[in-house]
């Protein structure tokens, strides 16, 4: 799959991007720690409109292959956070999720972000560490249904501040 091209996302983008994370959370059901109540509202993402509109302050790229839209992933410039990543099912395993990572850390730097954060899933935890995210400790996600899930808080050092 190393023919996907990693782009920027279109407006036109935001119905796929839907699609893709609530396949990859959907295709989590089953495996600890997720229960049904956590998998159903957390695969319930915001409308294509609301993601067309966030696309204006925050940086939405995916991996586009031949069949189309297979992952997705979404800096926040302002908050210093790496928002989301996901890949298809049918696309895991190869390497898209890293290339997106490494495309948004290279867009935080290029954006003067010296330290970036994100809240993983306890299942992504090794994922993240092996792209140089440390684990800050236990955070917690409340879904607009007020559905709670537990996560881990991560961050990376980018460099690039005062004196370097």
């Amino acid at each position: 799959m190393t023919g996907a091209l990693i782009r920027e996302a279109l407006p036109a983008d935001a119905e796929r991007i839907v699609a893709i994370h609530a396949a990859a959370v959907r295709g989590l059901r089953g495996r600890d720690p997720y229960g049904d109540a956590e998998i159903e509202a957390w695969s319930q993402i915001r409308s294509p409109d609301d993601l067309r509109e966030l696309m204006a302050t925050r940086r939405f790229v995916v991996a586009d292959g031949s069949d189309g839209l297979l992952a997705y992933a979404v800096l926040d410039p302002e908050a210093a956070t790496l928002r989301s990543v996901y890949v298809h099912p049918r696309a895991q395993g190869r390497g898209l999720g890293r290339r997106l990572v490494q495309d948004a850390l290279a867009a935080a730097q290029k954006a003067g972000i010296t330290h970036l954060e994100l809240d993983a899933a306890p299942t992504s935890v090794s994922f993240y560490e092996g792209l140089g995210f440390a684990v800050l400790g236990d955070s917690e996600h409340r879904f607009r249904c007020g559905t709670r899930m537990t996560c881990v808080r991560m961050a990376q050092d980018l460099g690039g501040g005062p004196g370097e």
